[in-house]
């Protein structure tokens, strides 16, 4: 179990402030923000390299804030990995277990068994710079996880891993840790890694953590815009609530445009709305309305498209409005292919009812 209190940390003008969160053993834990948010003076002031100003660090019961990094037992891998070039793949992998007092058999023993559990055997005499980005990936997670650390903390470890490889290594790293049933704290700003890896999530922005939660919800109800941003939600409207249409039902009245929004919380005055992009279907005229979607129809116009291997975000303008109103969408590329959708054509969506967010202005 890892548990912060009350955190504080400053380098240099920056302040890392009142930092709260605990995991579990075998707990995922996903720090996820943008670059300069505070996310590496985090982990390494949970590491013992900076030192706090205020809080404590607890690590299955036991205060950690003032022992020296080497004492503490966690297996880390930076941004940057940190392999020897001077050493051979099982010199990295055992170099910390050399300076320690562990029996020559038990390192090779050690040694043998995480390379087998990560496929790195036929690297182990090989030297670094022969290696891919994602066999480094490898042998640094074998070096960080051999010796059967406390806790896992990776920082930004597949930034400079291609795509497809990073998909292998983040299956492979849940797999791994499966054995292990240790916490681990993996910061991150990649919004498709965080959804893969995380059990649980902290959202860090300007030294604070702004939210923490599941993946359902720091991803289906941020807690600010600012987050909602953060998370590519670019679809974010000011409005005034004019009326309850019904139970948990309220029209939305935002400059040229209309909505019906579903809250169970009681809405009043200027509110901001936010529909992901996600959360906007395409309509085809012959096919009957689902209840979810029969509230918010917006006819419209196809202005652009940006295609991706598996999905496509088009930019799309509600008849009647300026570029102000203008809805981002993403849908699967066969949906695409399936509607004969095309820049410039007139179409007709739907809005996921129950799916749109709202904050206080």
């Amino acid at each position: 179990m890892i548990e912060v209190k009350n955190l504080s940390s400053r380098r240099g003008d920056f302040k890392l402030e009142n930092i709260n969160f605990r995991t579990e053993s075998g707990e995922y834990f996903l720090i996820l923000g943008p670059n300069g948010a505070g996310k590496s003076t985090l982990i390494k002031s949970l590491l013992g390299f900076y030192t706090p100003q205020e809080g404590e660090i607890i690590f299955n019961n036991r205060p950690i804030t003032n022992l020296p990094p080497e004492k503490r037992k966690i297996g880390y891998i930076p941004q940057q990995l940190a392999l020897f070039p001077h050493l051979k793949v099982r010199g990295n992998i055992s170099f910390g277990m050399k300076n320690s007092s562990t029996a020559r058999s038990t390192i090779n023993r050690k040694l043998q068994n995480i390379s087998q559990k990560l496929n790195i055997v036929d690297l182990l005499d090989r030297y670094p710079a022969g290696l891919s980005g994602g066999e480094k990936q490898k042998v640094a997670l074998a070096r960080a996880l051999v010796n059967k650390p406390r806790a896992l903390f990776l920082d930004e470890p597949f930034a400079s891993v291609d795509r497809a490889s990073r998909q292998q290594l983040w299956s492979l790293l849940r797999e791994v840790l499966t054995d292990f049933q240790i916490p681990v704290v993996h910061i991150t700003h990649d919004l498709e890694e965080a959804y893969a890896l995380g059990d649980s999530y902290g959202l860090l922005m300007d030294g604070r953590l702004q939210q923490k939660g599941s993946r359902e919800e720091i991803f289906s109800r941020p807690a600010s815009p600012a987050i909602a941003r953060f998370l590519s939600y670019t679809n974010i409207f000011s409005g005034r609530v004019q009326e309850k249409v019904s139970a948990n039902k309220y029209r939305v009245k935002s400059a040229e445009l209309e909505f019906i929004v579903e809250s169970k919380q009681k809405l009043a005055g200027e509110i901001q709305l936010c529909v992901r992009p996600q959360d906007i279907k395409i309509v085809q005229e012959d096919k009957p309305l689902r209840p979810e979607i029969k509230d918010n129809l917006f006819n419209g116009k196809i202005l652009d498209a940006i295609f991706s291997p598996d999905q496509v975000s088009l930019t799309f303008r509600p008849r009647g409005t300026s570029g102000a109103y203008d809805f981002k969408i993403k849908l699967p590329d066969y949906i695409y292919k399936r509607y004969n959708l095309s820049r410039g054509k007139e179409v007709r969506v739907a809005l996921w009812q129950e799916n749109l967010i709202t904050w206080p202005a």
